[in-house]
């Protein structure tokens, strides 16, 4: 059954999907339980002791099953028109893949505060998304961790939260009700025993959005590419950051990464910010006004700062943040978010340089009146490191802030008529003119249990989120939250590319700045 074909942002995304410019977005969640927690405390215990107290395949495959049939995203393909295509028959063995490790020591090596980091290249670099076949799949590591594997035309990175949200509440319910939790067969879906097919539709192909007569504003929106300047002209000597690939000369990543994308996973680097860091961390923001994701904006900006030494003052780096716009608009309740479709929109911000430069504070002017802290220190004085970088950083998350705040309220007056949201549709795609740092603020969607008792039921125990590589981006930092585990960080950037200096510069400043 057609289902509808596809907007044009959907088009763009499908086909540079087919072109391997870019291999989807990614959720993950482990899950964990009472016993299994216990368990682990015994030193003697072995995996195939704890798996006995995991979610468990079967109980996997059940709850997948009830969710493919209650929401069409999971049962349409893309075809070879590009049209959206319900598909008559999904297998297990079409979306569902195992990956067990042989013991405990294997599994929290391969797998603390992160997600296996080969599994990421199998996924990203080699299980591509075909036309006529599913738009997404599941893997299921040792029988507690969930990755989720989507298409970029039909999930955004909402809707694959949303999705981990409702497999979990499924999970719960079928765990509660303790039924027979053996799946038999190989069949999946069947479109012919499907209820009903109710394919959303595309917010880009709303009639409210149109192309006012000044289009040609909306090219000045457009970022601006500091890629070459950062990567081509700065980077002295590229590195293989896991050892899983060679090294190469700048030269050849002109051609391999930058405009074949040969490699759509990078350099993956995962970190963690334990619960009551994280705690600390949020007070301290709201004392500050700032948002967590203007935080990790500005501070990615500060870490960038040897990267840019050589660049002119007026260039800036640009950074992304997609703002999930389904609490917005009223055909979507709050409770009950829809699974597929991109809802969001994109906030670009662009950040002079010239505000990370040490002229910057050596030109400004301090009006302290009474404050005896707001007072320009001298280069001799021992606290001018630290106050330099705090003005720095001060003008950085201001600038940032505003601009997001500004662009968030353009929304909730014009909605559709919105110059973001009409950049995304109407903007030229042109790689060598469209390089962002993006942000993914994930840390609000919460997995909680539905009624039952908390004991008896399995709960989430880390929460991860990764993006491919793809033409708009040059970089990305993504974080989620979890009760147990606390704030996952992933910083991702093109293999190959010697990004040493900015991950350690991010993990000294956020370390010193959450324990502060």
């Amino acid at each position: 059954m057609l289902a509808r074909p596809l907007s044009e942002v959907e088009k763009t995304i499908a086909l540079e999907t087919l072109n391997n410019k870019r291999n989807g977005i990614l959720s993950a969640v482990v899950f964990s339980s009472d016993q299994e927690e216990a368990l682990r405390e015994d030193d003697t215990a072995t995996l195939a002791s704890i798996r006995s107290y995991r979610v468990g395949s079967s109980l996997i495959k059940k709850a997948l099953q009830l969710l493919v049939y209650e929401n069409p995203e999971l049962q349409v393909c893309i075809n070879d028109d590009l049209k959206y295509e319900q598909i008559k028959t999904i297998n297990y063995h079409d979306v569902l893949n195992k990956l067990d490790f042989d013991n405990v020591i294997d599994e929290k090596i391969n797998c603390y505060h992160s997600i296996p980091l080969y599994l990421l290249r199998e996924i990203f670099n080699k299980t591509k998304f075909e036309l006529n076949k599913p738009l997404w799949r599941m893997f299921i590591v040792d029988e507690n961790m969930l990755v989720f594997h989507g298409h970029e035309s039909l999930f955004d990175n909402f809707s694959v939260m949303n999705l981990q949200k409702k497999l979990y509440n499924t999970i719960g319910t079928l765990q509660s009700k303790k039924n027979d939790q053996q799946q038999s067969g190989q069949v999946l879906f069947e479109s012919k025993f499907a209820k009903h097919f109710d394919f959303p539709k595309s917010i880009f192909d709303s009639s409210k959005l149109y192309l006012p007569a000044v289009a040609k504003d909306l090219l000045q929106l457009q970022t601006q590419s500091f890629f070459k300047n950062v990567y081509l002209q700065t980077i002295k000597k590229p590195i293989d950051f896991f050892n899983s690939t060679p090294q190469y000369e700048i030269l050849n990543h002109k051609t391999s990464i930058v405009f074949n994308f040969n490699d759509l996973c990078g350099s993956t680097v995962f970190g963690n910010i334990s619960p009551s860091q994280f705690q600390n961390l949020k007070k301290a923001l709201e004392l500050e006004n700032i948002t967590l994701k203007t935080f990790m904006a500005s501070l990615s900006m500060m870490c960038l700062q040897p990267f840019t030494a050589s660049m002119n003052k007026d260039d800036f780096i640009s950074f992304c943040f997609p703002i999930d716009l389904r609490k917005d608009l009223l055909y979507y309740e709050k409770d009950n978010a829809s699974l597929g479709g991109l809802v969001y929109k994109k906030i670009i911000v662009e950040c002079p340089l010239a505000m990370i430069s040490d002229s910057a504070y050596d030109n400004a002017t301090f009006h302290n009146g009474y404050d005896p802290k707001n007072v320009k220190i001298p280069k001799a004085d021992p606290k001018f490191a630290e106050k330099l970088f705090e003005y720095k950083f001060n003008q950085v998350a201001a600038h940032i802030q505003s601009s997001v705040d500004q662009r968030v309220k353009v929304w909730k007056r014009n909605k559709f008529n919105d110059d973001d949201f009409k950049r995304m549709k109407f903007g030229k795609k042109d790689a060598q003119e469209q390089k962002y740092f993006e942000i993914n603020d994930l840390t609000d969607f919460k997995l909680e249990p539905k009624g039952g008792k908390t004991s008896e039921k399995y709960k989430p125990k880390e929460i991860f989120f990764v993006k491919s590589e793809n033409p708009e981006s040059f970089m990305s930092l993504s974080f989620t939250y979890c009760e147990l585990s606390g704030m996952n960080i992933c910083i991702q950037y093109p293999e190959g590319y010697n990004m040493d200096d900015y991950v350690s510069n991010f993990e000294t400043l956020i370390t010193r700045l959450v324990e502060s």
